[in-house]
C-alpha cells in the first residue's frame, strides 16, 4: 500500500512547490474526494472546479511567497463549498452577498474615498453578479416558443409575395372593423 501512496504524495508536493515557488502560478486547489464511503484527494495548479469533490483555494496575493512575512499575509484562502445537490453557485453567491459586498462596503466606508462614481460603480456590478449568482442556482428553463400566424394572415403574407412585393399594413384593413 505505501508503494501505492508515495507516487501520489511526491506529485501533490512538486504542485505545491510549483505554487510556492513558481511566479506564474498564483493559485493553488485541493480537492477531497468522496467515492463509496473512501476519501482521497487531489492538489492542482490553478483554481479548479471539480464535481462532486469538497474544495479549498489557496491564491497568492503576491508573485513569490517570503519566507519573512507570515503565510497568511499573503495567501488568501476560498472555501467554494457547494451544497448538497453539488450546485457550486449556491457557496459563490453566499460568499459575494455575505463576505464580499459587506467588506467592500466596510472598506470603502474606512476609506471615504471621493470616487463616488467608481464607488456606486462597484457596487452596482457587485449586485449584479450576486443577482446572476442567485439566478444560476435556481436553474430556470425558458422554453422556446413558435408562434404560427394567423390563417388568414398567413394567406394575405403569401398573396403578397406571390403579386412580388412585401405586406404592409395596407393589405389588413379590409380586416379591421
Amino acid at each position: 500500500e505505501r508503494d501505492e501512496v508515495e507516487p501520489v504524495v511526491n506529485e501533490n508536493i512538486a504542485v505545491v512547490d510549483t505554487f510556492c515557488a513558481d511566479s506564474q502560478c498564483v493559485s493553488l486547489t485541493m480537492c477531497v474526494h468522496f467515492n463509496e464511503g473512501q476519501k482521497s484527494f487531489t492538489i492542482h495548479t490553478g483554481t479548479k472546479y471539480v464535481e462532486h469533490a469538497k474544495s479549498i483555494v489557496f491564491e497568492k496575493e503576491m508573485v513569490m511567497l517570503s519566507s519573512v512575512k507570515p503565510i497568511s499575509a499573503q495567501v488568501l484562502v476560498l472555501t467554494p463549498q457547494s451544497d448538497v445537490s453539488n450546485q457550486p453557485f449556491t457557496g459563490l453567491h453566499a460568499l459575494v452577498k455575505n463576505g464580499l459586498m459587506p467588506y467592500i462596503s466596510e472598506v470603502l466606508e474606512v476609506e471615504q474615498t471621493q470616487d463616488f462614481t467608481n464607488v456606486r460603480g462597484l457596487k452596482h456590478l457587485l449586485r449584479e453578479l450576486e443577482l446572476s449568482l442567485l439566478q444560476l442556482q435556481q436553474n430556470i428553463h425558458i422554453p422556446k416558443i413558435n408562434l404560427s400566424p394567423h390563417p388568414a394572415v398567413k394567406e394575405l403574407i403569401e398573396m403578397a409575395h406571390k403579386q412580388g412585393r412585401e405586406p404592409s399594413t395596407q393589405d389588413y384593413e379590409h380586416m379591421v372593423e
